[in-house]
């Protein structure tokens, strides 16, 4: 397919969702909701959630699921307000807060089934 094809064919024009394979869909789904505070629509209980604002789905796999190769970044006002919050609910915290060269301060974590996470301002 060459470029003009592609034009053709309209393209890709934005990201509907990231799907994460969840093998506990209720835990995972509290986690998003209660401990983030994210808006959580769940459309097929036990099976399906999606997280609007943040354009993430919540698919149940029925297996462990372990995320590599990628992380998903979430922009936040107050990291550090955000990391001392995150230690009360035994979240695993993989960094601690950091300000990068670019001038972003950020850390990582993992959700209940090892999806890890960044949050940054």
């Amino acid at each position: 397919m060459t470029s003009s094809d592609m034009i053709y064919a309209g393209g890709i024009t934005r990201l509907q969702a990231v799907s994460l394979g969840v093998s506990n869909f209720q835990k995972s789904v509290n986690f998003y909701q209660r401990v983030l505070g994210l808006e959580v629509e769940v459309m097929a209980p036990g099976h399906y959630a999606s997280i609007p604002r943040v354009n993430i789905s919540l698919v149940s796999s029925g297996d462990a699921i372990a995320s590599q190769g990628f992380h998903i970044e979430l922009v936040v006002d107050n990291v550090d307000a955000w990391y001392k919050y995150l230690q009360t609910q035994e979240v695993p915290l993989l960094t601690e807060p950091q300000t990068q060269p670019w001038g972003a301060r950020n850390f990582y974590l993992l959700d209940p089934e090892g999806h890890k996470l960044e949050l940054t301002t």
